[in-house]
This record gives C-alpha cells, sequence and structure tokens, in this order.
C-alpha cells in the first residue's frame, strides 16, 4: 500500500512532463519512485533504530558460553558441559 502511494505521487511529480517522450517519462518516472522509496527506507531504519535501544539481555549467553563445547555429531551428541 506504501509503495502504491509513493508510485503515485511519483507520476503527479512526472506529469508536467507530458509532452516529453514516453522515454524521458519512464526514466524520470523510475528516478523520483527510486528517491521516494530510498527516503521511505531510510526512515523506516532510523524508526528501527530508535525504537531498538540499547541490548539490556545477551551477556549471559555470551558468558556462558566459555562453558559450552561443541563436539562433533560423529559422537552421538552435539554439544555438552564441561
Amino acid at each position: 500500500m506504501l509503495t502504491g502511494a509513493f508510485m503515485q505521487v511519483a507520476a503527479e511529480i512526472v506529469k508536467p512532463l507530458a509532452g516529453a517522450g514516453i522515454d524521458v517519462r519512464a526514466v524520470r518516472f523510475y528516478d523520483v519512485n527510486a528517491v521516494l522509496l530510498g527516503l521511505a527506507a531510510l526512515v523506516a531504519v532510523a524508526a528501527t533504530m530508535g525504537l531498538a535501544g540499547r541490548r539490556t539481555v545477551g551477556r549471559g549467553p555470551v558468558a556462558a558460553s566459555r562453558y559450552w563445547r561443541w563436539t562433533p555429531p560423529s559422537t552421538g551428541t552435539c554439544s555438552r558441559w564441561r
């Protein structure tokens, strides 16, 4: 739905080029659409970074990993405690 809205905005921006050839309008439509969608992607990344915040969980598995040893599957088990 959002990409359709961007395409409609891009079409309205390119509409004044009606006297130009179809190739020129198609290229300008693509350019405008790509810029608008790129801006939307940047906004989405910035919003995700803002909402994610700091990681408060995640140090436990890293600290516990020094006690965990991986063994090949040929021994019948994939991992075991030391």
